[in-house]
């Protein structure tokens, strides 16, 4: 517990209730909000903790710290999710991007996946071992709109960079971008993480990509 002016401030309900409520008292709760809790002879109140102006104002969003992704592997990953919009077919798939701080380069992979026109079932990549960061998970929507359903919304939870791509039977696809944890997200510019972004650019990408989906 610390005093600040005249409130305690305190991480625990159970070492603020031992230790004795004070007139004005600030505790941590289990959901992340601050609470206030006031004693007085009238009785006791608790309500959530606005406007302290004792402490700091904190600063909200995201600052990207390694190197941009080269728009190339951009390009590889788009050329792969189109191969998956055409002909009739229309599938949702994924690619994972890791980067070595030591060699400082990036790598895209294709985990095991299996699909569907809008649902992927994966199997996480480990490039933990060789001393990669997983930086971006970057999906694809078919002919559907770019944008974070639901369901990637209460998927993407890891603290990640995480994209898709949509209308790629379209000669100019559109893409959303953004970083998150927890289920807080922020909207980026591709151009904030991607060098020289293309997403019209068509480019090679492994074979074995291939391989690795199976449809639901």
């Amino acid at each position: 517990m610390k005093k600040m002016g005249i409130h305690t401030f305190s991480w625990s309900l159970s070492d603020l209730l031992e230790s004795g409520l004070q007139p004005f008292n600030i505790v941590a709760g289990q959901d992340g909000q601050l609470y206030e809790i006031r004693q007085s002879d009238l009785g006791t109140i608790i309500v959530p903790a606005d406007n302290l102006r004792m402490l700091e104002e904190i600063p909200r969003g995201f600052q990207f710290n390694l190197p941009k992704i080269p728009g190339e592997t951009l390009a590889s990953a788009i050329t792969f999710f189109r191969d998956y919009c055409k002909n009739g077919v229309e599938l949702e798939v994924m690619v994972s991007f890791f980067y070595h701080p030591i060699t400082k380069e990036y790598v895209v992979d294709c985990p095991l996946q299996r699909v569907s026109k809008g649902r992927i079932e994966f199997e996480e990549l480990n490039y933990y071992q060789e001393g990669f960061i997983e930086v971006l998970q970057l999906h694809s929507h078919n002919s559907m709109k770019a944008y974070f359903s639901e369901v990637d919304n209460n998927d993407e939870k890891r603290f990640l960079l995480y994209g898709v791509v949509g209308e790629l039977d379209q000669e100019h696809p559109n893409m959303k971008l953004r970083a998150g944890v927890n289920g807080y997200f922020y909207d980026l510019p591709l151009e904030y993480v991607f060098d020289r972004p293309d997403v019209t650019r068509v480019m090679d990408y492994p074979s074995i990509w291939n391989k690795k989906v199976s449809v639901i």
